[in-house]
């Protein structure tokens, strides 16, 4: 189970862990059940991304939740900054952000150490561990009988 915070305040019911320990549930608190990602890389280096489906025990639905590591760099933003800048901007048909943020909170963030124990000429960029749940669940591509049926959901997605 994953439990983070975030800025959603509609839950304040009891949620037990798998052994039967209640988790805070509080106005700020989100509770996910998290199984094997759907998606995601197997690579050691870079942003090491894998999607969920996920149940939110707070709202009893399925969701989408997304775990990865951004470049910690002033050019890059996590992806929970651009879905509020979208949202915040109005812009239509974008999925509708739930919870999310920086794993560890701002007292303990996850962060990458490599760079650390490499010469200046091969230090990769530090990361930083982030996850994010989106309302909508999407359905994997291969399951689209043809490329027109796939790019006519792509065109309703554009244009609404």
């Amino acid at each position: 189970m994953v439990c983070y915070q975030c800025e959603d305040s509609d839950s304040a019911h009891e949620i037990r862990d798998a052994n039967g320990e209640r988790v805070d549930a509080s106005a700020q608190t989100r509770a996910f059940l998290v199984g094997k990602h759907c998606y995601g890389t197997r690579n050691p280096t870079g942003r090491g991304g894998k999607g969920f489906v996920a149940y939110d025990l707070n709202r009893k639905r399925i969701v989408f939740l997304k775990d990865y590591w951004y470049a910690k760099h002033e050019t890059v933003h996590p992806e929970t900054d651009v879905y509020k800048k979208l949202k915040e901007h109005n812009v239509p048909n974008v999925a509708t952000l739930l919870a999310g943020g920086d794993v560890g909170g701002p007292s303990a963030l996850q962060e990458t150490l490599t760079e650390e124990f490499l010469t200046s000429e091969e230090k990769p960029t530090k990361r930083r561990h982030h996850r994010f749940v989106v309302n909508e669940v999407g359905r994997p591509l291969e399951t689209y009988q043809t490329t027109a049926q796939l790019f006519s959901f792509v065109l309703k997605a554009l244009t609404g």
